[in-house]
């Protein structure tokens, strides 16, 4: 027995929310060569055998082509083929197949874009900080 066995009440708490196919498509980033890759959040990764269930959950499906769980950031990293042949992908059922496997899957979108400008002036002032810093120590030390 796991640390993550299934109780009734962690059965009956499990998310009804499904998201459509156009929904989970927007979600996910273009790779390029017809690929995607679709970004998770599963709150509810406790262990290596969580890990081990939702890596073969997702794999089952035979448009997924890669599947990765990572476990300190409680994210899933699913890369799909968009389309295989006409109507037989469904990114939603990389949703379904999550949630099958008795795990709460959620769409992930990061809060901060990569360009964002307050960050990137608050790290150029904690750098100026730490070489300022860095030379009134050794000034202090010949003192």
């Amino acid at each position: 027995m796991t640390c993550c066995t299934m109780d009734a009440e962690s059965v009956l708490a499990l998310s009804t929310t499904s998201f459509s196919a156009e929904e989970v498509r927007l979600a996910s980033q273009p790779l390029g060569e017809g690929l995607r890759q679709l970004d998770l959040s599963v709150s509810d990764v406790h262990c290596g055998g969580c890990i081990s269930t939702i890596e073969r959950a997702l794999l089952t499906l035979p448009f997924v082509k890669t599947a990765r769980v990572n476990l300190t950031a409680r994210r899933v990293t699913c890369v799909y083929q968009e389309e295989i042949e006409a109507g037989a992908t469904d990114p939603s059922k990389i949703l379904a197949a999550i949630n099958s496997a008795g795990y709460r899957a959620h769409l992930f979108t990061p809060s901060a874009p990569e360009n964002d400008k307050t960050r990137n002036q608050l790290l150029l002032a904690i750098g100026v900080s730490g070489f300022a810093a860095a030379n009134i120590m050794l000034l202090s030390v010949s003192v």
